[in-house]
């Protein structure tokens, strides 16, 4: 017997789904995609929960020992703070320490105001001189006191070298510190640099 020659009636090898099938598959994936959501969401969920118990257990746990711990009374002195004036006062005072330290021994400053005690730069002083190495500070020694000009070349970061000066006591007598160089024909030298301001 002879197999038709007509297509259509021809036995299908392609396998149809039948509508009960893709009800089945539809159930299926629907209930496993609705599982999967809300695994997710509760997974989510416990972990934000977990989350949000766990801040307020240590919200409560600082809470008693502030309560717990003795506050320090508040005190009407008030913090010290850094700022730009007070570093550049630290540096002006560094400044004239150097500077006392090149003069405590010079036979003009000990015969005249004798051991210094102390010595504060004088800014608005400074400030007027003309000349950018002369710098003016308020010694107080054991003898007396007074004001100085003097010419300063920083030598290194520890080290100031006056290489000319001028010294007025309170009774307004005036004192050359290096006759040979007075301060008032004091120029510049060309191969030093001039102590910076602080």
């Amino acid at each position: 017997m002879n197999a038709p020659d007509d297509p259509s009636e021809r036995p299908s090898s392609r396998f149809e789904p039948s509508d009960k099938t893709c009800l089945i598959v539809g159930i299926v994936a629907g209930g496993l995609g609705s599982a999967f959501l809300l695994c997710g969401g509760g997974c989510l969920f416990l972990v934000f929960y977990y989350r949000s118990m766990t801040l307020e257990t240590d919200s409560d746990e600082l809470e008693r020992q502030l309560i717990a711990e003795p506050q320090p009374a508040e005190s009407d002195e008030p913090t010290p703070q850094t700022t730009t004036e007070t570093a550049a006062d630290d540096g002006f005072a560094e400044f004239a320490r150097k500077v006392r330290i090149d003069l405590e021994d010079h036979p003009v400053i000990r015969e005249h105001v004798g051991e210094i005690e102390q010595i504060t730069y004088d800014e608005t002083g400074s400030l007027a001189e003309p000349d950018d190495i002369v710098f003016v500070f308020q010694l107080t020694g054991s003898k007396s006191s007074g004001t100085l000009r003097a010419a300063c070349i920083t030598v290194s970061n520890d080290e100031e070298d006056v290489t000319s000066g001028e010294l007025t006591l309170e009774n307004g007598e005036t004192f050359q510190l290096f006759p040979d160089n007075p301060l008032d024909d004091t120029a510049e030298p060309n191969s030093a640099s001039p102590a910076p301001h602080p």
